[in-house]
């Protein structure tokens, strides 16, 4: 109990389990209130070693802060500094700011470099059409395209001969650099595919993975996770509701749910 709250048994059940868990509620269930009640648990039974953190993942802004207020009314301040509750695209942005020096030098962003958040795709079709001397006159469509297209792209694999390869290096080679959040995101993989010393860093801090709204995670997001923690020692809790999910235009796996419980064993 905390605070009249009593947890019903499968709640109850989610928060005790030291196993990978999959947690599907409708509106209004409670959902990040159980991550919170999670956490307590957590700290209360001093489940972490060896100084290690709690990563909670949110889609939006406003969740991650709700999620941390909630874990530090709970759990005190001091406790609060363990749990890093951000969202997706600050949590890559995170991993490239603190390792910007790991990334391969020809795809290594300026460390002032700018996030687009508007008008991506026209910047990037404006780059295109001068590659290709103004050949293409990209409608709206194709302009959203040739976005997709360099936001997904796996640069490991890239080569000079990729068709978005002159928008990436132009990009990184301004001054100052500039990126969208889902190239950001695949630099993020990027970085971890080079540097399996920064991947191990990485999966050491931290012991519990949380996921909250887990229905909106993107397949290029949900890679990044896989990445980082599948056959690792941490611990994954993603609660979602597929009734919920909004973000399908932008890329939301309607596999998701599937995937992890697949990948990661989860008990649902």
């Amino acid at each position: 109990k905390d605070n009249n709250l009593t947890l019903e048994k499968a709640a109850k059940e989610a928060v005790e389990s030291d196993d990978n868990v999959l947690v599907q509620a409708g509106p209004g269930a409670g959902k990040t209130e159980l991550l919170a009640q999670k956490a307590m648990y957590i700290f209360e039974n001093n489940l972490l070693k060896n100084n290690k953190k709690i990563l909670a993942i949110s889609f939006k802004k406003d969740s991650a802060d709700n999620l941390k207020k909630r874990v530090v009314l709970r759990c005190g301040k001091e406790n609060g500094e363990k749990f890093i509750s951000l969202t997706f695209d600050a949590f890559c942005k995170m991993l490239i700011d603190q390792f910007r020096n790991g990334v391969p030098v020809e795809y290594r962003p300026s460390k002032d470099y700018m996030v687009m958040m508007k008008d991506a795709s026209n910047e990037i079709a404006e780059i295109y059409e001068d590659f290709y001397n103004h050949q293409y006159n990209l409608t709206f469509t194709e302009k959203n395209l040739l976005l997709s297209k360099v936001e997904s792209i796996r640069i490991s694999s890239m080569t000079p001969s990729d068709e978005v390869y002159p928008i990436w290096n132009k990009l990184i080679n301004q001054s100052p650099s500039k990126l969208t959040f889902k190239m950001i995101n695949s630099l993020a993989i990027f970085l971890l595919e080079k540097n399996p010393y920064i991947l191990k860093t990485v999966q050491h801090t931290f012991e519990y993975i949380f996921l909250d709204e887990f229905q909106d995670t993107t397949t290029q997001q949900y890679e990044l996770i896989k990445m980082l923690f599948k056959g690792a020692d941490s611990k994954l809790i993603a609660v979602g509701d597929s009734n919920q999910r909004i973000m399908v235009w932008a890329g939301a796996d309607k596999e998701i749910f599937d995937k992890f419980k697949n990948d990661f064993s989860a008990k649902e």
